[in-house]
């Protein structure tokens, strides 16, 4: 039977990997994905800025989230996400 390993009853449902969403949607994902995309047009000698207090959110959770997306997207220090 799926989902069984060692015969052992399980304590929570099982639902099948294919019916799962596709990933994690935070409250920073739309910020973030207009943030790499902007900086992916960029040339090597700008740099984007942005007003945190206008966006509404903290300065340490947008980096964490830059940084998860930068990370998953496999970019590199060279690739302009600072």
């Amino acid at each position: 039977m799926p989902g069984k390993k060692g015969g052992q009853p399980l304590h929570f449902p099982v639902t099948p990997l294919a019916e799962l969403r596709g990933g994690r949607i935070g409250k920073h994902s739309k910020m973030v994905s207009e943030i790499l995309s902007d900086l992916k047009k960029l040339d090597e000698y700008s740099a984007l800025k942005i007003d945190l207090a206008e966006a509404g959110y903290k300065k340490a959770d947008l980096r964490s989230a830059l940084h998860r997306a930068a990370k998953k997207n496999n970019c590199r220090p060279g690739d302009h996400v600072r």
